[in-house]
């Protein structure tokens, strides 16, 4: 393949795309009678005797059964309508006849207006009918004659009746004016800035918001056409074809067909036939078919450029009515970029450099056309900051716009990478799309990358955002603050990017889609059988977007665009079991716990691409993604609810516009709160008894225990009063024998000793400085016995920090005499100190001293009195060279 084989190859990236001339979405039993739109803009399909809701898909759901023939309807809200049959008329409110009245004439017209609706008679004039009230009126202004036709507009109402027009105050319903038209007017449809009246013999008239009428007149295609207005169009229908009624009243066929009833919806427009519905794409239309179109410029609202081989072709609303040739030398060459102000058209080429010309196709100027292969190929021109920007094959220059001198030229920025798309920002920032590189930011003088590796066909700014289409990884969005990108669409491709007010438009090498700015929202926009795209054959003016393809040019409508994303999205009050529930309850009891939520998209443009995400929270706040329309929950336990669902049209929406529903499952009485206060109180108050009753059974177990405790003390202490004197008496008569002198004072001593053992006789704890100033006055008496035969070492520091059992001393002193020889080879040494929490009583064994009387109580006396006392145990440590007895000390 030659350079400029390969060059086009490149350049001319072609997609095939689906025809949606003519879709056939619904075949119903019966005829359709007529199609009607509720103020939710949900439409609905009337048969003879039958009202069904139509979301945009099959199945329909039955809102209403006529026991009569329904000549007209209006729906009002959904499962509200008014039928008429003959004279008489039905109001239907929540799918139920709640109200049935007659006028005195036939009943001709009906429409709506706020919470009143209007019915015109056949004879009778113009009645009201109070949707509140439920009060029927006769309307002074239009109190007789045939009423052929009513337009609820924006300002005024207007009457067709045979007398003329009548408009009527919204607000009042009296007589704002008649209009100046004589004619007999049967139908009237509101236009962008006038109302067309129907007349008979098909005429078409064209009055004044005003009612001001000014002879503009046009015959019809067919006398008996039917018509529908959406916003600034309107479209009619004769036996054999549908039409698009411009604003000098004339027709543009659409598409042939034998239809009888149309409508018009935001950007559908349904057609009837029979028992057929057919759905047609009213948001793009082809502008110009046959023209094989490399590059386009809109030049205004009505002159659109068109650069093909060869060539420079000018149309004018669609029509070509001017074209410019290239006198290039060479074949094959094709107009990639156009450039248009109001003195020049700038061409942009594929091998013969730039080409400029005056408005009327005389060439100015030819430059880079003799410059190397790589710049010679034009890829794209664009204007900013004053300057003229040429991409060419592998780089950039900006050009002088007065004299197309060079300013700058950026050829090393890429090298040998080929480039396809530029977006400057202001004279020194600008990015470059390339072919495998990514995206090479230019910040004065500084160079940055993004999105590496990919090959980046289109970029297009938005206020701080570019979006950068791909080759293969779809869409990004790269914020212009952070220089971060974020991928907002999968779709592969992406030759040519529109950003809009809201949302932008994509076009890929399959389809081209529109995408709200929340994301919530994708639409694929129907084929119209163009194919074959260029990467820069995209253009647009203040209301149409226009694409260029190899056979024709596809003008996309901007304000209908607009309208994709206002969609209704309702969520029905749920089903409790197969009941639905009654309006404001969402209060349960607890077996009423399994419910089913219907919720639908209304989506008459793409409903197939319908997706829906919901989530019970109170059960989890995950949401799943459904493709159905309904989803049921069994067995709820008690609890706080909330169901939320919301729409999109396309799988991984962010659930933004949510619907939701609170409800709450009541416990059961026994697990309520009054229930478990009450049973608490009971159980408490039972509880409350049995302490009481168990506290005075452990009282009294524990007075009685206390009682033989104290008797057990007592006890001990009686013992130890014969034992203490028994053995104080062995130790005098000893004395007396040796020294009376002696004796005496011991007895003195022992006479103090007894007295000081009688105050502490109903004492069971003493402080340990007492027990051991005690057993200190016992030592004392033994010493006048024994003299230097028994020594007492006492080393207990803050004794008066602790306490002990009384006499404790007292008695192991006692008991280390009488139980060891005492003689000048055996002396007794006794030791009291402290060890831990315990009172270390030690003395030296000197043989045992079978001699002396003793029972052994004072010991065992000591351990009990322990036990009770203080629920601990003394320890005895016997050796064969000591014996020692450690006493558990208490605290204060």
């Amino acid at each position: 393949m030659n350079n400029v084989g390969w060059l086009i190859s490149l350049f001319l990236i072609s997609f095939g795309s689906n025809v949606f001339a003519s879709e056939v979405v619904l075949i119903t039993e019966d005829p359709i009678h007529h199609l009607l739109k509720d103020s939710n803009d949900i439409v609905y399909i009337q048969t003879k005797q039958e009202i069904y809701e139509f979301s945009g898909e099959a199945p329909l759901i039955l809102q209403y059964t006529s026991e009569y023939t329904i000549d007209f309807s209006i729906a009002i809200s959904k499962g509200n309508f008014l039928v008429t049959h003959e004279n008489g008329f039905t109001y239907i409110e929540n799918n139920q006849q709640v109200y049935l009245d007659s006028l005195p004439e036939l009943i001709t017209s009906v429409k709506l207006h706020g919470a009143t609706v209007l019915l015109g008679t056949a004879g009778k004039g113009l009645f009201s009918f109070d949707l509140n009230t439920r009060i029927v009126k006769s309307i002074p202004a239009v109190n007789a004659g045939f009423v052929n036709d009513i337009l609820v507009g924006e300002q005024l109402i207007w009457i067709a009746h045979d007398n003329g027009i009548s408009l009527l105050n919204k607000a009042s319903l009296t007589l704002f004016q008649k209009s100046n038209l004589s004619a007999l007017i049967s139908k009237l449809f509101q236009a962008s800035d006038n109302v067309i009246g129907v007349g008979e013999f098909g005429k078409l008239y064209k009055i004044q918001n005003d009612g001001h009428y000014r002879g503009q007149t046009r015959e019809m295609v067919h006398p008996n056409m039917h018509f529908s207005s959406n916003n600034d169009d309107v479209y009619g229908i004769s036996p054999e074809a549908y039409y698009k009624l411009s604003s000098d009243l004339s027709f543009k066929l659409v598409a042939k067909g034998m239809y009888h009833h149309i409508l018009t919806h935001k950007n559908v427009l349904f057609l009837v036939h029979g028992n057929k519905l057919s759905r047609k794409d009213i948001t793009q239309e082809i502008h110009s078919e046959g023209l094989s179109n490399f590059s386009l410029y809109a030049e205004n609202d009505s002159i659109l450029w068109s650069g093909q081989e060869g060539r420079i072709v000018c149309l004018k609303n669609g029509i070509p009515v001017k074209t410019v040739m290239l006198q290039s030398k060479q074949r094959d060459v094709f107009v990639s970029s156009l450039l248009v102000d109001d003195k020049n058209i700038i061409a942009g080429t594929l091998g013969d450099g730039v080409y400029v010309f005056d408005k009327g196709g005389r060439q100015l100027q030819h430059i880079l056309q003799k410059e190397s292969f790589n710049k010679n190929n034009i890829i794209q021109l664009k204007e900013r900051d004053s300057l003229m920007w040429v991409a060419y094959l592998n780089g950039l220059l900006t050009l002088n716009p007065d004299d197309l001198s060079i300013e700058r030229d950026f050829k090393e920025l890429l090298g040998n990478n080929y480039l396809f798309n530029c977006l400057p920002i202001s004279r020194n920032t600008f990015f470059i799309g390339t072919s495998g590189k990514g995206i090479l930011n230019y910040n004065n003088g500084k160079l940055s990358s993004l999105l590496d590796n990919h090959s980046i066909y289109t970029l297009a700014q938005r206020g701080d955002r570019v979006f950068a289409g791909t080759e293969k990884n779809g869409v990004f969005c790269i914020r212009l603050k952070t220089n971060t990108a974020q991928q907002i669409s999968t779709s592969n491709k992406v030759l040519n990017i529109v950003p809009l007010e809201s949302g932008i438009v994509l076009a890929t090498d399959y389809e081209n889609l529109y995408m709200d700015d929340a994301l919530n929202y994708t639409y694929a926009l129907p084929g119209l059988g163009l194919n074959g795209m260029n990467i820069n054959s995209v253009t647009e003016n203040s209301a149409s977007i226009y694409l260029g393809y190899e056979n024709g040019i596809l003008k996309i409508e901007k304000s209908k665009l607009s309208q994709l994303g206002n969609m209704h999205f309702n969520l029905d009050k749920p089903l409790l079991f197969e009941e639905k529930v009654k309006d404001k309850q969402s209060e349960f009891k607890f077996n009423e716990n399994t419910f089913t939520f219907n919720f639908q998209l209304y989506n008459y443009y793409n409903p197939e691409n319908n997706h829906y995400k919901y989530r019970l929270l109170g059960v989890d706040s995950t949401w799943y993604v459904t493709g159905q329309k309904s989803i049921q929950y069994f067995k709820l336990p008690s609890g706080k609810y909330q169901f939320q669902v919301s729409a999109g049209t396309h799988a991984g929406f962010e659930p933004n516009l949510i619907k939701a529903y609170s409800f709450v499952i009541n416990k059961p009485f026994w697990k309520a709160i009054w229930f478990l206060v009450l049973s608490s109180a009971l159980l408490l108050l039972l509880v409350f008894y049995g302490f009481r009753r168990r506290e005075k059974r452990l009282l009294e177990k524990e007075r009685l225990r206390s009682a033989r405790t104290r008797a057990e003390i007592i006890q001990l202490k009686s013992q130890l009063d014969p034992h203490f004197l028994f053995n104080s008496l062995n130790s005098l008569a000893e004395i007396i024998e040796e020294d009376t002198a002696a004796a005496s004072k011991s007895l003195l001593e022992l006479s103090d000793l007894y007295r000081s053992i009688l105050k502490l006789k109903e004492v069971d704890i003493i402080s340990l400085k007492a027990d051991v100033e005690l057993a200190n006055q016992y030592f004392r008496i033994h010493q006048l016995r024994f003299e230097d035969l028994i020594h007492l070492d006492i080393n207990v520091p803050h004794p008066e920090s602790k306490s002990i059992v009384s006499m404790s001393c007292q008695i192991l002193i006692e008991n280390a005499i009488k139980h060891n020889i005492i003689n000048r080879k055996n002396k007794l040494f006794v030791s009291i100190y402290m060890e831990d929490d315990y009172l270390v009583v030690k003395n030296n064994k000197s043989g045992s001293n079978t001699a002396g009387n003793s029972e052994g109580i004072g010991l065992k006396n000591l351990e009990q009195r322990f036990k009770l006392l203080t629920k601990k145990n003394i320890r005895i440590v016997n050796s064969k060279e000591t014996f020692i007895v450690k006493l558990p000390l208490i605290d204060g």
